[in-house]
Order: C-alpha cells, then sequence, then structure tokens
C-alpha cells in the first residue's frame, strides 16, 4: 500500500496530465480532379500485368524483365508537368530519385519515399504501398498548377522491388544519397498509419508517427542426438529437450520496459485512457515495471514494450525420437534498447543447462538491429503532425512510437538527420486496411486524403 504522502503525489501527477487539444488547422487548399487522379492511379496498377505472382509495378521495375522501366515511362506520360519541372534519375536496380529543386539550394532538402509496389484489391483500389507513390505525385503536380515553387529541394524516392526485396533498392538509394553528399534534414517514409481501435480502451482514431522501428531475426534451438553441448545436460531426447527450452523460453520472457518512443506514446495519449490507466501511466518514474508488465498481456501490445520470440517452424531429424536431433526456429522482434547481441546472450542463459544450443542460423537473413530513434521534438516532427490533423481532423493525438517490424527506411539513417515512417492512411482493426496489412488495400477516398496530406505537407515544409 501508498503512504498517504506518496497517494497524494501519484494523484497530482494523475491530474497534471492532461491531454493536449490537436491543432485546428485548415483543410488542405489544393485542386484534385478526382476522376483523372483515380485514373492515373489505375493505369499505374495496370503497367506490366503479368500472369505470374508478381505485382503489376513490381515487375515493371524488376531489372532485366520485359516491363523494366515501363512504370517510369508511364508515370512520365501521365505527368508531364513533372516530367519537366523535375529531374529523374535511375538509380541503382530499379528505383527512381527525383528531385524537384528549391530556390535556396542552401537548405537541406527533405526526401519523401515510398515503395514502387502494390497489388489490387476487390474495390477500385490500389495496393497502400503504391498509393502513395501516386498521391505523392498527384500532390507534385496540383502545387505545379498553382504555380508554387520550393523554397528547399524535395526529393522523392520510389524504390522498386516491395516490401522485402526493397530493402536493396533502399541500400542502393541512400548509397547514392551519402556518395552525391545529399543529406536531407528529414526523411519520410513508409511503417506506420492513422489507428483506429487498435488500441485497447481507446476508440478514437489516432496517427501514430514511428520515429523508430523493432529489429528482427530468426533464432534457431536445436538439440542433437548426442543429448546436446553442455555440462550436465539432461539424457533425454532431442525433442524433449527443445520442447523444454522453448517453455523456459515463454516463462522467462525479455524484461518489459516503457522507453523511449513508446513512453512518449503512453503519455500523449494517457489521458484518453481509463483513469486506473491513465493513472499508472501518469507515474511511469515509480510504476514503470508493472504498468510495463500490465501492458504486455494486453493483446497486441506485447510487442510496444519487450523483445518478443515467437516460434514459427519446428523440424526432426532421424526416424526415432529417441535418436534423431530436432530444432524450432523462433521470429525475434527486437526492441529498441536491445541488440542481436543481446538477444542471443539473453536467450542462451535461459536455456543453457537444458542440452540445446542456440545460433542465429547461416541460412536465413541475417539479424536486423533495431534502427536509431529520430527526434519527436524536431521541425521535421512537428511538421508531419500538422499535417495529419489538417487531413484528418479526428485525429485525437499524433504521438511518435516504435514500428513492429523493419522497414526500408532504416536504410535512410545514415543520410537524413531523421527519418519518421507514416502513411496517410487509416488502419481499422479487424480490417485487414493498413499500411502492414495482408490486403494492403485503400478506397479511393482514402487516396484522395493521401494527396491532401502529401500536398500539405510539402507546402508548409517548403513554401
Amino acid at each position: 500500500m501508498f503512504s498517504g504522502a506518496l497517494t497524494a503525489v501519484l494523484l497530482v501527477r494523475t491530474a497534471a496530465l492532461r491531454a493536449v487539444p490537436p491543432l485546428e488547422l485548415l483543410p488542405v487548399s489544393i485542386g484534385i480532379n478526382e476522376d483523372r487522379a483515380v485514373a492515373r492511379l489505375a493505369g499505374a496498377i495496370q503497367v506490366g500485368i503479368s500472369d505470374t505472382n508478381e505485382s503489376p509495378s513490381a515487375l515493371a521495375m524488376r531489372p532485366g524483365s520485359e516491363g523494366a522501366g515501363a512504370l517510369r515511362d508511364y508515370l512520365e506520360g501521365a505527368f508531364p508537368a513533372i516530367a519537366s519541372a523535375l529531374s529523374w534519375d535511375e538509380v541503382g536496380g530499379g528505383s527512381l530519385l527525383l528531385s524537384w529543386q528549391g530556390k535556396e539550394p542552401g537548405l537541406p532538402p527533405i526526401l519523401l519515399a515510398s515503395p514502387a509496389d502494390g497489388s489490387s484489391g476487390i474495390y477500385v483500389t490500389v495496393g497502400a504501398t503504391v498509393g502513395p507513390l501516386v498521391a505523392i505525385l498527384e500532390a507534385v503536380d496540383g502545387l505545379l498548377s498553382e504555380g508554387f515553387q520550393p523554397k528547399r529541394t524535395i526529393l522523392l524516392a520510389f524504390v522498386g522491388g516491395g516490401s522485402h526485396s526493397g530493402d536493396a533498392g533502399a541500400a542502393e538509394l541512400a548509397d547514392y544519397l551519402a556518395k552525391e553528399g545529399i543529406r536531407p534534414v528529414w526523411a519520410l517514409v513508409e511503417g506506420s498509419d492513422v489507428k483506429v481501435g487498435t488500441m485497447p480502451g481507446l476508440s478514437d482514431p489516432f496517427a501514430l508517427i514511428g520515429t523508430a522501428e523493432r529489429g528482427s531475426a530468426t533464432l534457431r534451438v536445436s538439440a542433437s542426438r548426442e543429448g546436446g553441448g553442455a555440462a550436465g545436460a539432461p539424457s533425454s531426447n532431442a525433442i524433449a529437450r527443445v520442447a523444454r527450452a522453448i517453455a523456459h523460453l515463454d516463462e522467462d520472457p525479455f524484461p518489459a520496459r516503457v522507453r523511449g518512443p513508446t513512453r512518449e506514446l503512453f503519455l500523449t495519449l494517457g489521458p484518453y485512457l481509463d483513469p486506473g490507466t491513465r493513472m499508472l501511466v501518469s507515474n511511469l518514474w515509480l510504476l514503470e515495471g508493472p504498468v510495463a508488465r500490465a501492458l504486455a498481456q494486453r493483446p497486441g501490445l506485447e510487442p510496444a514494450v519487450r523483445t518478443t520470440l515467437v516460434p514459427v517452424r519446428f523440424s526432426t531429424e532421424g526416424g526415432d525420437a529417441e535418436l534423431g536431433a530436432a530444432s524450432t526456429e523462433l521470429s525475434v522482434g527486437i526492441a529498441p534498447w536491445d541488440t542481436p547481441d543481446t538477444v542471443l546472450a539473453r536467450a542462451w542463459g535461459v536455456v543453457s543447462d537444458l542440452g540445446v544450443e542456440v545460433v542465429f542460423p547461416s541460412n536465413r537473413p541475417a539479424p536486423i538491429p533495431p534502427s536509431r530513434v529520430s527526434s519527436s521534438q524536431s521541425e521535421g516532427f512537428e511538421l508531419i503532425q500538422r499535417a495529419v490533423f489538417r487531413t484528418f481532423p479526428d485525429v485525437i493525438a499524433a504521438p511518435p512510437g516504435v514500428v513492429e517490424a523493419p522497414t526500408p527506411g532504416r536504410y535512410y539513417d545514415d543520410v537524413a538527420e531523421d527519418v519518421f515512417r507514416f502513411v496517410p492512411l487509416r488502419a481499422e482493426a479487424g480490417t485487414g486496411v493498413g499500411t502492414r496489412g495482408t490486403t494492403e488495400r485503400v478506397r479511393v477516398p482514402a487516396f484522395l486524403d493521401m494527396i491532401r496530406f502529401y500536398a500539405g505537407l510539402i507546402r508548409e515544409a517548403a513554401g
């Protein structure tokens, strides 16, 4: 129980945690020819249609394919004003870098990046990945038609290959910028979105602007038929030893913490949560441990507060369970305060006496460390917040946060002062609509909102 004095402190701090009203900004005023915008969007989707499983625009951007360069040709034809006003460069194996030269070349540029990949859905829709690409171009086209000329250079990076092979394209673009000595003051890439119904106890929409992203790895736990490599290991069969190791890892998870962007997220949303949660969040200075453990038990929140391990594959060798070898692979989501080395060390510490081996397997992708954390106090972050409130007036807050999985945006960490991860799209729980959902689709009204978001952001950031 808390003493009377301490209870008073907790209550005072709870009362002091007040909601910051969202900025009341006028909506973006930009002329959008909706029919033409949707038609150009549909045209971009149709480029390079193939009977393969590869999405049309990915095929168009894939080097060596018959459709290589087809997307660029289509976009230059569909957006003639952009084709003449901006410089276009192909970088690496199928990415595009467009430069809109600013009036004051001494100002560092800003970078807007989007995958040049996506798949159509069952509506008049576009994949949530390719949608931002066309929306950015529509925004630039609209600003050009108004005679807008940016003060600082605007870089548009369209990365060929999608969310997995797109890593190579983003790496090539980042290398190109570094070699050219181009260092954006901030970059906006994919990763997060407007959340609706994804936070337990909060029904109002909020925009999570990713200032960091978790790392990832595959961890293999295996046992050989000889009985393992640890002194004094139990002499049971390999399957039992691996099963015991997985049980130990599940029963002794990584410590839960409320730190960095996650702490800012809950402090920002705290005033909108129930009174009990609000009291806990407002007193993290004292209650971080129990609060973090409680949050880890809530649906969907565990990745925000700890490194997670999820078994995804189990295999055995040999026909006799007593004699055969066994292994399981775990998908690891690495929290910003951990590293691949600390993950391996802690996992080994939990199971070292069980006669198993713990490694990052060489036949799987190398571990990806968490990204660095970008500043939520910077001008770039504030500009993105303002664009959010201007486009989505019902959004209650736009806090920083951590994106659950690695994105190609991490490659810009070495060239941009700050990297922010956000797409102006609503992700509604249970619908599959969102930037990282399985369907990755976006309806036409949402596409038009994306255009308004990017137009307002460019106008204020470079006007």
